[in-house]
């Protein structure tokens, strides 16, 4: 018998992709087989129930919570931190629903972790990312192996309730550096459990370091003002408790969270101050622990959140080839974040006038009107040099916001006599540049502008 597939699963025949179409098909296919009425009609968009006696996290081992996702069971204890329980998310306020899934074109296969499968697609001209069950994931296969009695339908429900919670969480916590959810969908009965987002690019590590100065310090910005609303979010402070690159990607070159599933809602139980100290991370035992008050260790998540973001972003993006004048503006907040002495408001306030010092700074040292204009001309291959940032092993060839910042460097550059702005902008909002360290008669290259620097 042939099998004929949906206009959801029309995927470009390379060998990369027909794997993809084979294992997205047979995922269908499983999600056919083993949905029964799981997806029960109660889940109506009410409130979940809190209990204040449960634990204040969503535990890795224990079910209890996910049946209570798809039953809404009363008695949702593990949300006892949140002040006003989680809400189902209204699933018309995305364009993409179940009716409307199999619009998605040219789905690709993007990643896969423990508990979902990412793919790309086209929606209506517009890209997105689909996230769904990844039936070859840890998560899927920890439960049939822990529970061999639990039939294939039961671990489905326990995996796909991690991202019942993520689609939740991206609803609730919508921010400007938090992706945005454009649709889901959570059938009543047969069907594959659905969130589409906005599609971001992954973080590469080399890519981040060759960005200027002036982007990075934009990207520290964003983990500034994201800490911030982690801690004073409408749930209450939340903790990152898998605070990584993986978890982050780029979208219109703004910092966005992507993966949430992982997050621990409310502060750690206590009684003694000495309970929150048992809460620390071995790496950071030695620093001064949250208050216990009336039940809960104060700020705990907070200062985890400052540490953890300080370990595997700003110390890698903030202090490369930053400006001279900025260092000890820029020392007093890597020590913030390594000690965790500074609150997320404190932090968002520095690091936010570490950005207004330096736009002030860049804003009179990149005035062009100084430089003599030479436009539709450039200067070939003559005067190339090599400098450290540069794209090119035999050039100066750099990405830069502006016009403004190329000048910048170049009179920061004691080589630097001029500044190519090449024609085409292969990036949004950014440019190529070029620095030479000669000047003679301009070549024609139309597109192209040549800034002399004054002598």
């Amino acid at each position: 018998m042939q099998l004929s597939m949906s206009p959801f699963l029309q995927l470009r025949s390379s060998g990369v992709c027909l794997f993809v179409s084979v294992y997205f098909f047979l995922f269908l296919i499983a999600s056919v087989v083993l949905f029964s009425p799981i997806f029960r009609a109660s889940l109506d968009h009410r409130p979940i129930s809190t209990n204040r006696n449960s634990r204040s996290v969503f535990p890795e081992d224990d079910y209890e919570w996910e049946n209570s996702l798809f039953l809404n069971l009363s008695g949702f204890g593990s949300l006892s931190g949140a002040p006003r329980g989680l809400r189902w998310p209204v699933t018309s306020s995305g364009p993409i629903n179940c009716s409307t899934l199999n619009e998605v074109k040219d789905l690709e296969f993007i990643a896969a972790g423990w508990t979902k499968a990412v793919y790309k697609g086209m929606f209506r001209g517009e890209p997105v990312a689909i996230k769904t069950v990844n039936l070859n994931g840890h998560d899927f296969r920890q439960c049939q192996e822990r529970q061999p009695q639990a039939s294939l339908a039961s671990c489905y429900r326990r995996t796909a309730a991690k991202l019942l919670k993520e689609l939740i969480l991206l609803t609730e916590l919508s921010h400007e550096n938090i992706i945005k959810v454009v649709g889901s969908c959570v059938p009543d009965a047969v069907g594959p459990v659905v969130i589409a987002t906005e599609l971001g690019d992954p973080l590469d590590t080399v890519q981040l370091l060759q960005l200027s100065w002036e982007r990075r310090l934009k990207l520290v910005h964003g983990v500034a003002r994201l800490l911030y609303h982690l801690a004073h979010s409408p749930l209450g402070s939340l903790a990152m408790n898998d605070l990584r690159r993986q978890q982050f990607v780029l979208a219109d070159g703004v910092l966005k969270l992507s993966d949430v599933d992982d997050m621990g809602i409310a502060e750690p139980f206590c009684q003694t101050d000495v309970d929150c100290s048992h809460h620390l991370l071995g790496n950071i035992s030695n620093r001064v622990a949250a208050p216990c008050v009336d039940g809960q260790c104060r700020g705990h998540n907070e200062r985890l959140n400052v540490w953890r973001a300080g370990q595997h972003f700003v110390r890698q993006l903030l202090p490369l080839r930053a400006p001279s004048s900025l260092e000890p503006q820029i020392q007093l907040l890597l020590e913030a974040y390594s000690d965790t002495s500074w609150s997320s408001q404190k932090i968002l306030t520095a690091t936010e006038m570490l950005l207004q010092t330096y736009s002030a700074d860049h804003s009179s040292r990149g005035e062009t009107r100084h430089y003599r204009h030479f436009p539709d001309s450039g200067l070939g291959a003559q005067f190339d040099y090599w400098c450290q940032q540069s794209e090119s092993p035999t050039a100066c060839r750099l990405t830069v916001d502006s016009q403004g910042e190329a000048v910048s460097l170049c009179n920061l550059d004691l080589q630097c006599r001029a500044v190519v702005v090449e024609p085409f902008q292969h990036l949004k909002d950014k440019i190529k540049v070029t620095l030479k360290n000669g000047f003679s008669t301009p070549s024609s290259s139309p597109g192209s502008l040549l800034l002399l620097k004054p002598s």
